[in-house]
């Protein structure tokens, strides 16, 4: 607090309050396959956190509904299953 003291919040609330609207999806270790020369869209089928409820699973869309400037972070591995 800028005066010694010390205190801890809930991690729930810093979601919600301090870096909302927020989200993060992934594929919870199934792999999906991909055609070779085609465009493919990552499905991810499983949310760890939503703060507005923002990303649909179904289609796979973050809908924004707070205007702002957003940050997407990607992170895919894709291997050979021949090699």
């Amino acid at each position: 607090n800028g005066a010694g003291s010390l205190s801890w919040l809930n991690p729930g609330s810093l979601v919600s309050a301090a870096i909302a609207p927020s989200f993060q999806v992934h594929r919870n270790g199934v792999n999906q396959t991909v055609t070779q020369g085609a465009w493919i869209k990552v499905q991810f089928n499983n949310e760890a956190f939503d703060s507005n409820n923002n990303f649909d699973t179904t289609t796979n869309r973050y809908t924004p509904t707070v205007a702002g400037r957003y940050q997407i972070s990607l992170n895919i591995y894709c291997a050979d299953s021949a090699t």
